[in-house]
């Protein structure tokens, strides 16, 4: 997620540009309701989506509780939490009229894979404050079992 204006987007791709493929018509179509866009990596493919940061409250919490990882080469990137990143899938399955076997496998996948290490109150919290309390519950039933 990233905090983007268009007074940013000319900085921003001359930054990248050395390291990154980068499409300023993306960037500025990103600001508006496309919401996103992605750069590429040139030295080793690896594909970064970048959503522009929305107005509302659950947006300025997965801005604060990003993480910062590292990737070959040095490169740092920050992250959205796994927590944040299941939420925001189940939005998107949402939205998408609970259609998208990708978007479903994804949040299966971050729930498997975090396991233990998710803070679970926060999910609940967020999900119930966005309506996707129930897709959070059927979620958690088809990663963890009836167990967890």
């Amino acid at each position: 997620m990233v905090e983007l204006e268009g007074r940013h987007i000319e900085g921003l791709a001359a930054a990248l540009r050395a390291d990154f493929f980068v499409d300023e018509e993306a960037l500025r179509l990103a600001i508006g309701p496309l919401g996103s866009c992605n750069l590429v990596h040139r030295g080793t493919g690896f594909k970064v989506d970048l959503f522009v940061r929305r107005e509302r409250p659950f947006s300025r919490s997965e801005m604060q509780r990003r993480m910062q990882v590292e990737l070959a080469g040095g490169l740092r990137l920050d992250v959205a939490t796994a927590e944040d990143c299941v939420l925001t899938k189940l939005e998107w399955f949402e939205k998408g009229g609970r259609v998208s076997d990708r978007q479903w496998r994804d949040v299966l996948g971050v729930l498997r894979i975090s396991g233990d290490g998710l803070d679970r109150a926060y999910l609940a919290r967020w999900a119930q404050e966005l309506g996707l309390d129930e897709l959070l519950a059927a979620a958690m039933r088809e990663a963890f079992g009836a167990s967890r």
